[in-house]
């Protein structure tokens, strides 16, 4: 369709001086149907294939492509024009018809795990908001230790070039991207959300042990904590959560705080309540140690939000003035812009437009007297 389309010739239709090596070419030269073939190929095919096959893959149908205009069948565009409906295609096959997502399966962890000598009789996928970004288990060892287990593969195809591009444009990237400040490759970056971990237990923090902290297979990243006993504050009703534990959570914020840690991402699955109603910070994926004031902040009002959203703005506010205070909290939502913030907690002002200034009133009464 596209050859009929554009209707252009080869190079010896095109050039006054050409070479052409073994048997001429007939037909149209726009776009080339090697070309064309062999990235739909290659497109179609990497997902199902190791990284050193995939090489293999591409390396060929770049030499297809090149070949075609070494023997004179093809102008450079030619090419292009058909990689690029080769790729297209290829393309439109993962869209119809879906294709492996290279994310790390029960068995895999079990293999990991056994790698390092922790040997266990049960293996549970768990889902949740980090389920994008790593690959969550609950794990059972033989001694009955209940363990929490991270993975995050080395190759994460829904973070490619163009995805980051896209991210980045549309700003949501960041700490939505499941890559802490800095990026890194994903084995270093468990050992470093493990570091900002025990940093924080250092602290007074009370935060999940780590077990381990290393790399698996070629190159990803295994991260092993005790698990918490418990539900998140995402997955809480919001009757059976007391004030007092609304309280401690907020107390255990401004530990983090004071030793200068900014958690990154903490919203309501960032909180795990224990069955004694002990609040836990956990994914400290995001977490930046040595903090600016306005990462500090921006914690504040991403967990003010979250509270506010489910558990109603006065308890999520009555719950924060003794270990953070009124003045700092209104300070922090004066100056963290809504662009700041994660995508859930600004999905949530939007969903409600009056919470935000709802919050301020609480926290600082005379200011809605104030014009504007």
């Amino acid at each position: 369709v596209v050859k009929g389309l554009i209707g252009r010739g080869r190079p010896p239709d095109l050039l006054d001086e050409y070479k052409i090596r073994g048997s001429a070419a007939g037909g149209l030269g726009y776009v080339s149907g090697h070309a064309a073939v062999a990235v739909a190929v290659a497109t179609i095919a990497s997902p199902y294939l190791s990284r050193r096959a995939r090489r293999v893959v591409w390396t060929l149908a770049f030499l297809t492509c090149a070949s075609r205009v070494y023997v004179g069948a093809h102008l450079p565009l030619d090419v292009v024009g058909g990689a690029a409906l080769g790729w297209g295609v290829g393309a439109l096959f993962h869209l119809l018809f879906g294709a492996p997502g290279g994310r790390p399966n029960a068995g895999t962890v079990t293999r990991a795990l056994a790698g390092y000598g922790i040997r266990t009789v049960e293996v549970t996928p768990l889902g949740g908001l980090d389920a994008r970004r790593a690959a969550r288990f609950r794990a059972v060892t033989a001694a009955g230790e209940p363990l929490f287990a991270k993975l995050v593969p080395r190759e994460r195809r829904d973070a490619d070039l163009a995805y980051r591009v896209w991210q980045v444009l549309t700003r949501k990237g960041g700490r939505e991207q499941g890559r802490p400040p800095g990026g890194g490759p994903a084995d270093g970056q468990v050992e470093r959300e493990a570091y900002l971990g025990l940093l924080a237990v250092a602290a007074g923090v009370r935060v999940p042990r780590v077990v381990l902290a290393g790399r698996y297979g070629g190159g990803s990243g295994l991260l092993v904590q005790r698990l918490v006993p418990g539900r998140s504050l995402e997955e809480r009703d919001p009757a059976e959560v007391a004030d007092a534990t609304l309280a401690a959570t907020w107390e255990q914020v401004a530990r983090l705080h004071q030793a200068g840690i900014a958690h990154g991402d903490l919203g309501r699955h960032s909180v795990v309540v224990d069955d004694d109603g002990r609040p836990w910070l956990v994914d400290f994926d995001h977490a930046r140690a040595v903090a600016a004031e306005r990462a500090r902040q921006a914690d504040l009002v991403e967990l003010l939000v979250g509270l506010a959203a489910r558990f109603g703005a006065e308890r999520a506010v009555a719950g924060a003035r003794e270990a953070v205070g009124a003045e700092r909290l209104a300070a922090a939502l004066a100056a963290t812009p809504t662009s700041a913030l994660t995508r859930a907690a600004r999905a949530e002002l939007r969903a409600r437009p009056d919470l935000r200034d709802e919050l301020a009133r609480l926290l600082d009464p005379a200011s809605a007297s104030r014009p504007g």
